[in-house]
This record gives C-alpha cells, structure tokens and sequence, in this order.
C-alpha cells in the first residue's frame, strides 16, 4: 500500500473522491421524491436522472487509485 503524505485530515486531497460524492448528494432531490410519498416526476425521468448521477459517480470511483494510504502530516 502506498502512502502519501498530507497537511489536510479530510479527503479533499482525492478529488475524485469529492466529486463522486457530489453526484451522489445530487441525487437527494429523487431519493427525497422516492422516501417522502411526493410523486412530481415522471418515472422514466426519475429513473434516468438518477441512473446519470450514480453512474457519473461509479466513473469518478472508478478512477481512484484505493491502494493508498493518506497520512496527515502537521505543517511544520
């Protein structure tokens, strides 16, 4: 496992990772639709924007290399 060092705890030193998590939170609108009995949408256009969105995010995932091991360093 390759470790990389870093000033940052937080994984925005993956920006993958960062955008595969935001396709994901786009997705809160449906899954509130879905959870919530509020039907708005069409169910093709419901299943089709979330389908783009995870899928989005599965490319982002995709590309992270997970043999990696991030180690916070202080700055000094």
């Amino acid at each position: 496992m390759k470790k990389i060092e870093t000033t940052t705890d937080g994984w925005d030193c993956v920006p993958e990772l960062i955008r595969a998590a935001e396709c994901i939170d786009d997705t809160a609108r449906d899954v509130y639709e879905i959870q919530n009995c509020v039907r708005s949408s069409e169910l093709d256009d419901l299943v089709l924007s979330m389908r783009d969105r995870l899928q989005e995010a599965i490319e982002w995932l995709d590309g992270i290399d997970a043999d990696q091991e991030f180690v916070t360093v202080d700055e000094d």
